[in-house]
């Protein structure tokens, strides 16, 4: 009778186990022991390959940064930026609450460090100075992973989080109710409001910078 073959134990399978249980229950249910389970070994085992379950959630954060794919450098870094971080967005959201991962950490994930590079590079070369662009990607950055996380929250608690809003401020303030009557982000929605109010802010530092 032949053995049953194991798909043998790697860094890239720990990340893309860890993100199929985070996908189905959130990074909480991330443990040592969960995932050793999943992988069909003892929670010990699995100390040969990471350090523990903070490295695992890394690990599934890199499986989703090879997801978003590179960042593509045209020239045009308005609209660089746009498609990766727009890319980026799209990507979190489908993966329960992995955007949380990025906050309270540095991520030097290959892929990461990469994109942070070029991204940086691109308004660099666009006339910002290095500091000033790096602190702009990381602030666009956080804006992302924070809208990201934020749908993942509003689908745990359910309903219409716009609709209940437009209800308590209707009932609570009228005269800001009164206000938002013509409250209209277009095709794009907020995050897509929020991520060209971004874009723009930075490109206005560039003009400046140019003077």
């Amino acid at each position: 009778m032949a053995r049953e073959t194991r798909e043998p134990v790697t860094r890239d399978r720990i990340g893309r186990v860890a993100l199929a249980v985070i996908d189905a229950e959130g990074t909480r249910a991330v443990t040592m022991r969960r995932v050793a389970g999943e992988l069909g070994i003892q929670a010990p085992s699995l100390y040969a390959h990471v350090t523990g379950r903070d490295e695992i959630l890394g690990l599934a954060h890199a499986v989703v940064m090879a997801e978003v794919g590179p960042f593509r450098g045209t020239g045009d870094w308005r609209g660089d930026l746009e498609d990766y971080y727009r890319r980026m967005h799209r990507v979190l959201v489908a993966h329960g609450d992995i955007a949380s991962v990025q906050f309270g950490s540095i991520i030097t994930t290959e892929r990461s460090l990469a994109a942070f590079e070029q991204t940086i590079r691109a308004l660099v070369d666009a006339g910002l100075p290095s500091g000033i662009a790096a602190a702009a990607i990381e602030r666009l950055s956080l804006y992302v992973t924070a809208d990201a996380y934020e749908q993942w929250e509003f689908r745990q608690r359910g309903g219409d989080p716009a609709a209940q809003a437009s209800e308590l401020i209707s009932e609570a303030a009228p005269g800001l109710a009164e206000l938002l009557g013509d409250f209209d982000l277009g095709e794009h929605g907020p995050f897509g409001f929020g991520l060209e109010l971004i874009i723009a802010g930075i490109g206005a530092l560039a003009d400046r910078a140019a003077d």
